[in-house]
């Protein structure tokens, strides 16, 4: 009888174990989250970023009166 009490009485350590789990948990959660978020938004800039720079360049490159084709695909005359 008095090993069964022992078994089934819940003592502070068993909350408080149960709590931190539960916080460290959450805070793993909360910064996947985060991190997925901030490398989503990188790419996105990163992505802008190299968009920007293949425009400058198509534009410098007929700006310098550059044939408008790749150099392996352009036969000089």
């Amino acid at each position: 009888m008095l090993q069964q009490q022992q078994q089934t009485k819940v003592t502070v350590v068993h909350v408080v174990v149960v709590v931190v789990v539960v916080v460290v948990v959450v805070v793993v959660v909360v910064v996947v989250v985060v991190v997925v978020v901030v490398v989503a938004v990188v790419a996105k800039a990163a992505t802008a970023a190299a968009a920007v720079v293949v425009r400058e360049g198509l534009i410098m490159w007929e700006l310098n009166g550059l044939p408008n084709c790749p150099p392996e695909d352009c036969r000089s005359t």
